[in-house]
């Protein structure tokens, strides 16, 4: 054999043992830790941070969970269930929805998020600008830069309990002593997702995204570590669970409870300033459910919230008790990984319908 064949022969070896290891760590993935695919969902936005990337109508999963079709429009805002209503669109009643993961309705697809649960029955217009992964001062943020164009009537912000903590990260306001914030330069808050941005344009990347759960489970924990320093209960974290021992022990404390107290007095005022209405959607963890079903009794975080609005006179509205006193088994309320399932969503809208609707 000649030493060109030999050289031939050792670079097909090696790419054959390349490839054959990483189908081999791609099935291993797949079997025990299973990901979420999809293509790349986020896109910097230089004035609010971070959207769900524009003009994108994708297939996505949640691990073991069905695959549910997310669209988002040229603003990034989750697809809503629109009324074919002869009316002026000028005359529809507007309800701007503001929160995390759970408001822009991961996991279940467009038409069935509790936003469009709610557009379904009332006929209103639901402008869903909710976004994974932020708390109640992107909810800020968001009125102060963008929701005056929307003219919303009702502002709905959805309330998780990890709020409490991801209010602490400083990525948007800092909070002063005196009760004021100061913004903060969301290019540095946000310079990963910004300096990632470009990736998401080449299709090689997408198509990794959509169907490798190695290399997902990979870019998972490339971000978990920058962002957030560690990975809690690893466990939950490579099969893409909800860590319970966070849910059990609660986020609420001292010195968040009083920063969500800082941030509500100014969205609240906010909120009026624009001539809106405002109200608070509490979503429980399943954890919380689970007690209310066997103590009827609300959680230490959902408690500390009560008292918070009662004190700036803003309405809440629970999903704890209406979730608990469904009848519904708790596997069918809440995904394996954690959020809501479609008939979660219909009791939140139906809740909020009736709400909005009764005045």
């Amino acid at each position: 054999m000649t030493r060109r064949r030999k050289l031939t022969f050792f670079v097909l070896l090696l790419m054959i043992s390349f490839l054959g290891s990483a189908l081999s760590l791609e099935l291993i993935v797949r079997m025990t830790f299973p990901q979420p695919t999809g293509p790349v969902m986020f896109s910097y936005d230089p004035a609010i941070g971070v959207i769900p990337k524009p003009s994108q109508s994708a297939l996505r999963t949640l691990s073991e969970d069905p695959p549910y079709r997310a669209s988002n429009d040229s603003e990034g805002l989750r697809v809503s269930w629109s009324a074919n209503s002869d009316s002026s669109e000028k005359n529809r009643r507007r309800v701007l929805f503001l929160g995390d993961s759970y408001v822009y309705g991961s996991g279940v697809s467009d038409e069935a998020t509790f936003a469009s649960v709610f557009a379904k029955i009332t006929g209103y217009r639901a402008i869903n600008a909710g976004v994974p992964g932020t708390g109640n001062d992107f909810a800020l943020k968001f009125l102060k830069v963008r929701a005056r164009a929307y003219r919303p009537d009702t502002v709905v912000i959805g309330f998780f309990p990890n709020d409490y903590a991801d209010n602490m990260g400083g990525r948007f306001f800092e909070h002063r002593p005196d009760g004021t914030l100061s913004d903060v330069d969301v290019a540095a808050s946000f310079a990963f997702y910004r300096n990632k941005q470009k990736l998401g344009e080449y299709r090689l990347y997408n198509w990794f995204c959509e169907n490798s759960h190695a290399f997902n489970l990979a870019r998972k924990l490339a971000a978990w570590l920058k962002v957030s320093g560690g990975l809690g209960d690893v466990r939950a974290f490579l099969k893409n669970r909800p860590d319970m021992t966070l849910f059990e022990r609660g986020f609420s404390n001292a010195t968040n409870i009083e920063q969500a107290e800082q941030l509500f007095r100014i969205i609240r005022d906010e909120v009026r300033a624009i001539g809106a209405q405002l109200l608070v959607l509490y979503i429980p963890t399943p954890v919380e459910v689970l007690n209310f079903r066997q103590t009827k009794q609300a959680s230490r975080d959902e408690l500390a919230l009560v008292e918070t609005l009662r004190k700036l006179d803003i309405e809440l509205i629970s999903t704890t008790a209406p979730l608990a006193e469904s009848g519904i088994d708790q596997a069918q309320l809440y995904l394996n990984e954690g959020h809501w399932n479609v008939e979660a969503h219909q009791i939140a809208g139906a809740l909020l319908a009736s709400r909005l609707t009764s005045n």
